[in-house]
């Protein structure tokens, strides 16, 4: 298949169905490369059931811009880009140039260190002059999520 008719086939998509349409202009505005999306990446960022990820990724994968893994071994299911995700969404929405191919740069996996629409504050902590500690939790945290996640850090303390 040529890069024009993945193209055309990718333009198609867009215009024909709602949730493709959803998810590529997501990948459209992306700041950082991935070589693969994860199917529960794509859950968490629709809002949809795992069954229509599926389908999306496999609907994606015939117009030729990547290839959907079900998932093998501890592996998780995936859609593997052949071309830059960023790069597919902007064509598929008529805003972008040619189709990106990878180019190696891309980072390993498949989102995990993104944020969701601003919808997870990243924080810092100091514990101690020599150890800080990094996590991320939702922007819409509750008191009582808190508290748990309090009486478990309580548990931790090895000495004492």
């Amino acid at each position: 298949m040529t890069n024009q008719k993945h193209i055309t086939d990718i333009k198609h998509l867009y215009k024909s169905n709602p949730t493709v349409k959803r998810f590529l202009d997501w990948c459209a505005d992306r700041q950082h490369a991935r070589k693969a999306t994860t199917v529960d990446r794509a859950v968490q960022v629709l809002q949809i059931p795992r069954p229509d990820v599926v389908a999306l990724f496999r609907a994606l994968g015939e117009t030729g811009v990547g290839e959907f893994l079900v998932g093998r071994g501890g592996a998780q299911s995936r859609f593997v880009w052949s071309y830059a995700m960023a790069s597919v969404g902007q064509v598929a929405k008529g805003t972008g140039a040619p189709l990106d191919p990878i180019s190696g740069n891309e980072g390993p996996d498949a989102d995990e260190d993104d944020e969701i629409d601003g919808n997870v504050i990243s924080h810092r902590y100091q514990v101690r002059g020599d150890h800080c500690l990094e996590f991320k939790l939702p922007a819409n945290l509750s008191k009582a999520e808190a508290k748990r996640i309090a009486d478990f850090v309580l548990t931790l303390p090895f000495g004492d």
